[in-house]
């Protein structure tokens, strides 16, 4: 492309992208909430959103799967299942209360959000306040929800995108949290009873080691009274939980083939260290990463029956970019042929140029598109999870990102050996067996 049209081009998306970060809406990502503190150290956050019809609360636990104990993978995962382990109650959110009622796990946080009619808030925080306070944790309901888990994993495709993830994160990661998969495993599912949900209820369910948020078409002073008097009395821990964990040892760089029975395709994933949350370069790298994206993208156009992804995950430790690729084609499954969708091969490929202007302001402009979507009670939670500073700042952390930032990322990637793992899936191979004439059958 000629340099003048280069010119235009980039100017042209950085007028878009300071369109984009010039207005908010009054109920937006920049919304200022009431802000309290309950006496057993509780944060309440409350948007008072006189136009809308619904009430969204959520309540997040800030520590999550990275804390599950050693050789017992899935147990916030069980904790997440407990707090509400009927699915009747999720029908009643649903039917009765015009809403829905979730709970996610990740290694980070355990969140439950519940939404409903903004009339029904007190019904939906009077459902919530029990499940949270006193949680019930039995022998019986705890083996019930660990069946359950493991009839997931039963079903779970041998030789899919998720497991070829899981393989390289194992890799790359070791016995050290993110190495483990948040929903456990056959094995560490196996090693957990009761006991361990009670320990860690105990440890980590409590008011000092939570958030809580409230937004919609209600009055913060209404919204504040009822969950002073149905929170108020959740106990705090009182002691604060470091994260200490030894760290990764280098990982081992070789290719990792793993041959499954299945449908015929070749799915690979390279991984390789990225940035924490609060890392300074954490936005320089989500952005990089959508770079790649584009640049996979591109790259594979004309190759037929493949895909790929390019995604960057910052944690609260540690953070990884992560290349998942699927070639369907019978081809990519023979030995000695290399799919057109190496993971590795591909990694290094797409990591040759350096940044460029148009590639920056486009991406930028995205993902800031795209930040800026979320509520505001959303950013909270990861202001308070990973401690972050206040919205203001972490927009403009995003909006006066420089290209050189970028381009620094770029050179730390392209030194460091990304870690593959190939899963190759096949059909079974029938052998027939000669008919014996001798025999009665």
């Amino acid at each position: 492309m000629k340099p003048f049209f280069t010119r235009i081009i980039t100017l042209a998306l950085a007028v878009l992208f300071a369109s984009v970060t010039s207005v908010f809406p009054q109920d937006g990502i920049l919304s200022k909430p009431r802000s309290e503190k309950l006496l057993n150290d509780l944060p309440v956050y409350i948007w008072s959103q006189a136009e809308s019809d619904t009430v969204t609360v959520r309540l997040r636990i800030h520590r999550g799967a990275a804390y599950d104990p050693v050789d017992k993978a899935g147990t916030f995962a069980l904790l997440g299942d407990i707090l509400f382990p009927e699915e009747e109650i999720r029908d009643y959110f649903r039917e009765d209360l015009g809403g829905d009622l979730t709970v996610e796990v990740t290694y980070d946080y355990v969140e439950v959000t519940a939404t409903a009619r903004s009339e029904e808030f007190l019904t939906v925080l009077e459902t919530l306040a029990p499940a949270l306070i006193n949680t019930e944790i039995t022998k019986e309901t705890t083996e019930k929800l660990i069946a359950s888990r493991l009839e997931k994993l039963e079903v779970e495709e041998p030789g899919g995108r998720s497991a070829v993830v899981k393989a390289a994160s194992k890799r790359l990661y070791g016995s050290f949290p993110y190495g483990r998969p948040v929903e456990g495993t056959k094995e560490s599912l196996a090693n957990i009873d009761f006991g361990d949900l009670i320990y860690v209820r105990e440890r980590f369910l409590t008011a000092d080691n939570a958030t809580l948020t409230i937004k919609g078409n209600v009055r913060s002073d209404y919204a504040y009274l009822a969950a002073r008097r149905l929170l108020g009395s959740w106990n705090k821990s009182g002691s604060n939980i470091p994260a200490t964990f030894k760290l990764p040892e280098s990982p081992e760089t070789e290719t990792l083939n793993i041959y499954t029975e299945g449908e015929v395709a070749y799915r690979a994933a390279a991984v390789a260290e990225g940035y924490k949350r609060s890392d300074a370069s954490y936005y320089a790298a989500e952005i990089f990463s959508k770079i790649l994206a584009a640049r996979m993208k591109k790259r594979l156009e004309a190759v037929t029956d493949a895909s790929a992804k390019v995604v960057h995950h910052g944690f609260l430790i540690r953070g990884v970019f992560e290349l998942t690729s699927e070639d369907l084609s019978t081809a990519a499954t023979v030995p000695g042929n290399e799919s057109a969708v190496a993971a590795r091969r591909l990694f290094k490929e797409i990591l040759n140029d350096p940044v460029s202007s148009i590639e920056m302001e486009s991406a930028k402009a995205s993902y800031f598109a795209e930040f800026s979507r979320q509520g505001p009670d959303e950013l909270r939670m990861d202001i308070d999870t990973f401690q972050l500073a206040d919205p203001a700042d972490e927009l403009a952390r995003i909006r006066d990102l420089k290209l050189s930032e970028v381009q620094s990322v770029r050179n730390a990637l392209i030194s460091k050996e990304p870690v593959e793992v190939v899963i190759i899936s096949r059909p079974p191979v029938s052998i027939d067996v000669p008919e014996d004439p001798k025999d009665p059958s």
